[in-house]
Formats: C-alpha cells, structure tokens, sequence
C-alpha cells in the first residue's frame, strides 16, 4: 500500500504509486498507465508527495535498484523546464517569461530524464535571494514534477528557479519576470 508523507512546501508530483520494474528501466510507462496497470490511482496534490516505496521482495528490491542505476549512467537530463500558469494532463498549458503582478501564482514544471532514485530540488530566487526550496525524489527514468509559488505583489524583477541534482548542480535553470501592472487611465 502507498504512503503519502506530507511536506511543508507546496509540491506536486505526477507519479503512480506503484511503478514496475519495466517502467523504471525504459522510462516508457506514464504515471498514469502505471497508476492503472495496478490499480492505484495516480496523485497530484499540493500538500502530499507520493511515496512510491519499492517492491516488499528483495529480489524485485534488487532489480529495482539495479533498473535505477542502468537509467542514471545513461545521462541525466531535463528535457524540458518551463514556468506556467497550469499543468494538465501532466503538461504545462503554457509558458510565462513574464507575469504582471496582479498574478498570485506560478508553477514551475520540469520533465526528468534517467534521475531516478535521486533527489532534485526547485531552488526559487528572486534577485539572488533564496525564496524556497522544493526537495522531491525522483521515482522512475522519466519523472515529470512541478512545484508552485504563491507571490506577493511587491516581490517584482526577475525570478528564477534551478533545477539542482543531489551533489548540487545546476542541471537546469529558467527565468521570468514579475512586473508592476502597467498604469492604464
């Protein structure tokens, strides 16, 4: 049975529950054609990361771990980050390089490729100061995950989020702008 731990910042994951070892091996397999090959619906909340937890048998444990580190030696990538306003069907809607202040909320969303067993963290800042940090584990070779930003109007300029591996690089980073909305009369 899956566990769901809850965490202080806001995460979302798109991730089945249950993952087989096919799935993590060739990346092939979407949460949601997982979540329903065994019959766990997959989640997607703001306050709970699913915990994927490995198989009870060892060997299945073994061949999880061994399917894990065949899919991080074949190069870790980020083949898409993107900052958006929703994430449907476990993709973005669309992409935000700038955002009037008015604005309340932004997600950043990011496909992983061939990190799992890792974990990755959104690093958010704002002019070089640390806003938050969004720690998740990757589940399988292909983990697509978002974390969101409430905003406050006085917090313009440039925004932006690294996608930071477990030994602290920097795989991956975006930039958008929070702007003033402009004085109309």
């Amino acid at each position: 049975m899956a566990r769901t731990t809850r965490v202080l910042q806001t995460v979302f994951v798109c991730a089945a529950l249950a993952l087989s070892t096919s799935a993590l091996a060739t990346g092939e397999q979407t949460a949601q054609e997982a979540a329903a090959a065994a019959e766990v619906p997959a989640t997607a909340t703001e306050t709970a990361v699913a915990d994927t937890g490995a198989p009870p048998a060892a060997a299945a444990d073994a061949a999880v771990t061994a399917a894990a580190g065949a899919t991080a030696a074949a190069g870790a990538t980020v083949a898409l980050a993107r900052f958006t306003t929703a994430v449907e069907n476990h993709e973005p809607v669309d992409a935000v390089t700038f955002l009037e202040n008015d604005a309340r909320r932004i997600l950043f969303y990011t496909d992983l490729r061939n990190l799992a067993g890792q974990t990755v963290t959104h690093r958010w800042q704002l002019r070089g100061n640390v806003m938050a940090e969004v720690p998740f584990e990757v589940g399988s070779a292909r983990w697509r995950v978002w974390s969101s930003k409430r905003l406050i109007p006085a917090w313009t300029g440039d925004w932006t989020v690294d996608v930071v591996q477990g030994d602290g690089e920097v795989i991956a980073s975006e930039t958008f702008t929070y702007q003033p909305k402009p004085n109309i009369p």
